[in-house]
């Protein structure tokens, strides 16, 4: 058994009504930063909901591991073969931390700038990614394309947020020259640093 036909044991533990939930939970959420980003709203309160979207996609992908764990462990004890079991297990929660997908790039925008057509391009590109990693989850597909789809998400979401931040930083550094007042800067880039440090966790 290798990680590509690993499959998720939809007759198991796992919970995948509450799964498929979450997930339409997620979507929701991007569709709200979205309109949140529409509608200019507080760089705080998109990110808080980036935050939420983030660490909500990363519970989905521990409770995935948690079951092909379950699946890797089975396997190695009915093969006798525990090494190839522990090296299946380190090769999904790789998939899950740092994704790739062949023929994908891993940093959608990487280098664009922070501006609403850019945004909505990447939280499109999320969604979509999303209710690709639905229909993985109702079908119970293979533990690797499911853990690599919601990784993928997941790094998408920390550039949202990172796009939101540098844009607010952009708009405040302008208003802060325009003003004469360094202090307003300051301030501004201090709690944005902040910001920033949860958005990488």
């Amino acid at each position: 058994m290798t990680n590509d036909d690993c499959k998720l044991n939809t007759s198991g533990a796992l919970d995948f009504v509450s799964l498929h939930r979450r997930v339409r939970k997620i979507i929701g959420q991007c569709e709200g930063i979205e309109r949140m980003i529409d509608r200019k709203a507080n760089c705080k309160d998109i990110l808080l909901q980036v935050s939420a979207a983030k660490s909500a996609l990363h519970r989905i992908g521990e409770l995935v591991l948690q079951d092909c764990l379950y699946a890797c462990v089975t396997n190695g004890c009915a093969t006798r073969d525990a090494e190839g079991a522990f090296d299946r297990f380190v090769g999904l929660t790789a998939d899950f931390r740092q994704p790739s997908i062949p023929g994908e790039d891993d940093s959608p925008l990487e280098g664009e700038k922070a501006d609403t057509d850019s945004l909505h391009r990447l939280i499109h590109k999320t969604i979509l990614r999303l209710k690709g990693l639905e229909s993985q989850l109702v079908e119970g597909g293979a533990c690797r394309s499911i853990l690599q789809n919601a990784g993928v998400a997941k790094s998408s979401l920390r550039t949202i947020g990172e796009m939101v931040l540098h844009r607010h930083l952009r708009e405040c550094l302008k208003e802060g020259v325009s003003r004469g007042n360094h202090e307003y800067v300051l301030n501004r880039f201090a709690s944005a640093a902040e910001y920033s440090m949860r958005m990488r966790h």
